[in-house]
């Protein structure tokens, strides 16, 4: 099982969160001592910013996430469909598709126990995240599960509008336990799950549902 700590700042983020902290720290001060006024813009950035980063620490709900799909990203559940799979599945695959706002947690957490297979990093655009085509025409990573059962899991990181930054320094080879923190994405994007459709598994969420990573139960294996 990974390692659970006290909820900080993601280290995923620190190249980004750590120089923006401390120059707007350093200006919060100095709005104080000289300019008052100009705390009323200093010190909600630097609240925003603490607030992006924010990395809580989460528990799978219910009983059994060992056969459990845990939800790999904060957000809102904007799509469940049966769609081809070329990239890994390569055959029919239900699709499960988080919208990730500005204001959501940004960690991604694996969505079961785990070995990843390959990555796999495609440019593109960065259109409206919550717009479908999003996870074919953005800026994205594909990321290659494969199951204790053997059997394959597709995870895609789509950039947004706003979100200009993946991080994901998963390697082949690594294993991940379900719910371990594995990258992020900056500032609003979108995350899909891909499995087999011949697969025994049961949806456990709806459409426009609120979704935690870590937390949620998306579905599980019958």
């Amino acid at each position: 099982m990974f390692r659970r700590r006290p909820p900080i700042l993601t280290s995923y983020g620190r190249s980004t969160w750590l120089p923006l902290l401390s120059g707007l720290a350093i200006a919060t001060a100095a709005a104080a001592l000289w300019l008052p006024w100009a705390l009323l813009l200093t010190l909600p950035a630097l609240l925003f910013v603490a607030w992006f980063f924010r990395d809580p620490e989460r528990l799978p709900e219910g009983t059994g996430a060992a056969l459990a799909l845990i939800c790999p990203a904060d957000g809102k559940v904007v799509e469940i469909a049966e769609t081809p799979e070329p990239e890994f599945i390569r055959g029919p695959a239900r699709k499960i598709a988080i919208f990730m706002n500005v204001t959501d947690v940004h960690v991604n957490r694996a969505p079961c126990d785990s070995v990843v297979k390959w990555t796999r990093h495609e440019p593109g655009l960065f259109m409206n995240a919550i717009r479908g085509e999003s996870g074919l025409r953005n800026e994205r990573v594909l990321i290659a599960l494969e199951r204790p059962s053997g059997a394959p899991l597709l995870l895609k990181q789509v950039a947004g509008l706003i979100a200009r930054r993946i991080v994901c320094p998963l390697t082949p080879g690594a294993r991940l336990a379900g719910g371990e923190r594995f990258g992020m994405i900056k500032f609003g994007s979108r995350v899909e799950l891909f499995l087999p459709a011949s697969e025994n598994f049961e949806v456990a969420v709806r459409l426009g549902q609120r979704v935690q990573a870590g937390r949620t139960i998306l579905g599980v294996w019958k």
